[in-house]
C-alpha cells in the first residue's frame, strides 16, 4: 500500500459500501480519509486487527478507481482456483462450498449465514479440527497402505496438512488441529498412547509463543473450549458405553449426542457473549449436519482436485 505517495507497512482496511465487486489481487486507487487502526481500544482487544496485519481503515473513499491487476500470493492462487472450480460447477452454492474447504466466509451470501448461525452450525463452514480431521482420515488411509515406519508416515502427513493449514491462513483451530496430531503421533511413538488434553495444552503454548494476543480472539477461544469439553466429558462416557449392552448404532448416536452438547456446554459463555444467546438446539442439528459436512468437504475436495 501507499499513502500520499509514500510506501507504508501493514494492511489498509476497506470497505465499499457501493456495491461495487473486486478481484483478489486488484490494485485499487482511491482518495480516502485515513484512519490508524488500534489493537487496543480500552479494555477490549481489537483481534481481527492482529490477526489481518491491519495498520490504516479508510472511509469515505471517493475516486474509486481498479488501476490494474496484481500478481498473487501462492495461497491466493490457491484458493481462487478453488473458488472459481466452485462457482463454475455449483453456482448457486459456490459460496458455501468455498467457505467448507477453505474456511473463509466472505463470499457467503448474508441469507445463508443468517440461517446458519439461527441453526447454531456457522462455526461447520470455519475450517476446524473436523475438516482437518476428515482429511488426516483420508491421507492416513492412503499412507497405511504404504506400511512405513510411524515417523516416517507423521512427515509424509505433515506436508499436505501444513500446506492446507497454509492455504487456510494458519487460523487458530486449525494450527490446533495440526500440532494435536502431531503430539498424539509423537506420543504413541514414545509412550504408545496420547493424552488430549496435554495435546490440547501443548498446542495451545505453541500458538500463543507466536502470537499471544490470540487469547483475546473468540475463534481461538471457541475452538479450544470446544475440544476442552470433548476431552473432559468423552472418556467417562464411553467408559459406561462399553458396560452397556446395546447395539453399536445406539452408541454412536449416544456417543455423537455427548460430543455435540460437550462442545455446547463449553463454549455456552463465549456464545453468549458473541451473539447475546446460546443455540441449544444445535447440539441436536450436529448430529445430522456434522455427517453431511463430512460427505459435503470430501466430495467437494475432491471435485477441486
Amino acid at each position: 500500500c501507499t499513502l500520499d505517495g509514500q510506501k507504508v507497512s501493514g494492511k489498509i482496511r476497506f470497505i465499499a459500501y457501493d456495491g461495487s465487486v473486486f478481484n483478489t489481487g486488484d490494485r485499487l486507487s482511491f482518495s480516502a480519509t485515513v484512519n490508524t487502526s488500534y489493537v487496543f481500544k480500552g479494555r477490549k482487544v481489537v483481534s481481527r486487527v492482529v490477526k489481518n496485519g491491519e495498520k490504516y481503515r479508510a472511509i469515505s473513499a471517493t475516486d474509486l478507481v481498479v488501476t490494474s491487476s496484481g500478481d498473487l500470493k501462492a495461497d491466493e492462487v490457491a484458493r481462487k482456483y478453488v473458488f472459481d472450480r466452485t462457482a463454475k460447477f455449483m453456482p448457486q452454492n459456490a459460496d458455501v462450498v468455498y467457505a467448507l474447504l477453505c474456511g473463509d466466509r466472505t463470499p457467503l451470501d448474508e441469507t445463508k449465514a443468517d440461517t446458519y448461525k439461527q441453526a447454531g452450525i456457522l462455526h461447520l463452514l470455519a475450517v476446524s479440527g473436523l475438516h482437518v480431521g476428515v482429511l488426516a482420515a483420508i491421507l492416513t488411509f492412503f499412507v497405511k497402505k504404504i506400511k512405513l515406519h510411524p515417523a516416517v508416515e507423521l512427515a509424509v502427513l505433515l506436508v499436505p496438512l501444513t500446506f492446507y493449514a497454509w492455504i487456510c491462513g494458519f487460523t487458530a483451530s486449525v494450527v490446533r488441529a495440526v500440532v494435536m496430531l502431531l503430539c498424539v503421533y509423537v506420543a504413541k511413538l514414545l509412550c504408545g498412547k496420547a493424552d488430549a488434553l496435554g495435546s490440547l495444552g501443548i498446542a495451545a503454548t505453541v500458538i500463543l509463543l507466536a502470537s499471544p494476543l490470540q487469547l483475546f480472539d473468540s475463534g481461538f477461544r471457541l475452538s479450544f473450549l470446544s475440544v476442552f469439553g470433548i476431552a473432559c466429558l468423552l472418556p467417562p462416557v464411553e467408559r459406561r458405553l462399553q458396560r452397556l449392552k446395546a447395539s453399536k448404532a445406539i452408541k454412536f448416536i449416544v456417543k455423537s449426542l455427548c460430543v455435540s452438547l460437550a462442545c455446547t456446554a463449553a463454549t455456552a459463555f463465549e456464545l453468549a457473549s458473541i451473539g447475546g444467546s446460546v443455540p441449544i438446539l444445535g447440539a441436536l442439528v450436529n448430529l445430522v449436519a456434522v455427517p453431511i459436512v463430512w460427505i459435503a468437504f470430501v466430495l467437494g475436495l475432491i471435485g477441486s482436485l
